[in-house]
């Protein structure tokens, strides 16, 4: 057994010195091929600490230099998810301070995506160790938060990213973060990964340090309050979308305001496109809020949120004129149907089986959209897409949700009810495949 260890040991230094070959060509396109191969032969947690010492040390070497960073950071990654307990004990905080001064140093992109990645993998393997996770909460989040808030706009996605797994592993120690409008300011923004993170980090405010100052009840009264700031700001938008649309406008009768946004011109040609714009950002972060996990115990008000959804789904394309700006509204409905849609699975899948009393308003519902979203007479030949189909998808998906939720409570397809009729007809027109014609011919 000893010479099989031996031999195994001597593999494993053979193919380090292999790595360390690579790492210092300087050709960073290879490296994750190559360290993905490093790790699957098992060779860090097998090696000897001289060995581990010298990689620590090329890995710091590298991290020195701005054209070795990207070789230095692909190692420490290695080093990071592979290594011992006491070898991340012993370097975890070196290493912190070498990805602060990696993201303050304003390399290119991908270098800057991968600081962050590592960041991420460091925080919450560190989080799990109480005496370490104490001395990073209180020595180095902060460093690193205002780091991260200080990159340029082509790194604002990774900066989010680094900010929420702070936010995530670190809540108490973001107390203190000022990011509040920095992420707002995103929500209106045109790129969909950019928007989406921007509303997953400014839902986990509502967690964070500054919650906790009044103990439990603070946490439980922020994360109230941004709820029904979430909800006035989206009843705002719709009414402004739906203007001359609604018959009786549901007016939003909560507390707390609505979000301080940046104003936008009403004089825009394309104010239509903003405020389209805008209610995704508001009803993706809704969403963020209610599938967020809550430490403390919160009064969810599921009609408020039920009044919302009700809202933006009464309004189709029937309702709305076609002068003016009417046509631009027609186009983005079906976006903002979709969102709405979005909210409501949010809402079954933290109310759960909650929501029963509400089963049948949820199936009227269902049938009520489906019926709004049917082309008129359907053309669509075999293997085309159907008019309609992203709408008709997400609701199938929220229906599918509230019958796994529900289950024989939820009311779907029972009673004598007409929305259950409507409801069938749907489900077996929409599973019916087409059938093209073939005429054969006989040739003698």
């Amino acid at each position: 057994m000893a010479a099989t260890m031996w031999l195994h040991g001597t593999a494993n230094l053979k193919i380090t010195e292999g790595l360390i070959t690579v790492l210092q060509r300087d050709r960073p396109e290879h490296l994750p091929a190559v360290l993905a191969s490093y790790r699957e032969h098992g060779v860090v947690s097998s090696q000897s600490e001289s060995a581990l010492g010298g990689l620590i040390g090329m890995s710091n070497a590298q991290l020195g230099s701005i054209k070795t960073r990207f070789s230095g950071l692909c190692l420490l990654a290695v080093l990071v998810s592979d290594g011992s307990t006491d070898l991340f004990q012993q370097h975890c905080l070196s290493w912190l301070r070498s990805l602060e001064q990696t993201i303050q140093s304003q390399d290119p992109l991908p270098t800057v995506e991968l600081a962050v990645c590592v960041l991420r993998d460091l925080l919450q393997y560190s989080s799990q160790l109480p005496e370490l996770a104490r001395e990073i909460g209180l020595n180095s989040i902060p460093g690193i938060l205002t780091s991260l808030l200080g990159l340029k706009p082509e790194c604002h996605l990774a900066a989010m990213e680094g900010m929420r797994a702070c936010m995530s592993f670190y809540p108490r120690a973001c107390g203190s973060l000022r990011a509040r409008a920095y992420f707002l300011s995103k929500l209106d923004s045109n790129s969909p990964k950019l928007q989406e993170k921007a509303c997953s980090c400014y839902a986990l405010l509502p967690s964070l340090g500054s919650g906790f100052t009044q103990g439990l009840r603070g946490h439980t009264e922020a994360w109230t309050q941004q709820l029904h700031c979430l909800l006035h700001t989206a009843h705002g938008i719709l009414g402004q979308l739906y203007e001359g649309a609604e018959t009786d406008p549901v007016q939003y009768e909560g507390p707390g305001g609505e979000l301080p946004l940046a104003p936008l011109s009403e004089r825009d040609p394309l104010l239509v496109l903003q405020l389209r714009q805008r209610y995704s950002g508001v009803s993706q972060t809704l969403s963020a809020l209610l599938s967020s996990d809550v430490s403390v115990p919160v009064r969810l008000p599921v009609q408020s949120v039920l009044n919302l959804v009700c809202r933006a789904l009464a309004v189709t394309p029937k309702n709305i004129g076609w002068l003016g700006d009417g046509p631009v509204k027609a186009l983005v409905l079906p976006s903002v149907h979709s969102h709405s849609l979005h909210i409501l699975s949010a809402l079954i899948h933290t109310a759960g089986a909650r929501l029963v009393q509400f089963s049948s308003a949820l199936c009227r519902l269902f049938a009520q959209t489906l019926s709004a979203w049917s082309p008129a007479c359907d053309t669509t030949l075999p293997g085309q897409q159907r008019a309609y189909s992203a709408v008709r998808v997400q609701l199938y998906n929220t229906l599918e949700l509230w019958v796994k939720v529900g289950g024989a409570s939820s009311g779907v397809l029972q009673g004598t009810y007409h929305h259950a009729d409507v409801l069938l007809a749907h489900l077996i027109g929409d599973i019916t495949t087409g059938a093209d014609t073939v005429k054969v011919r006989y040739w003698h």
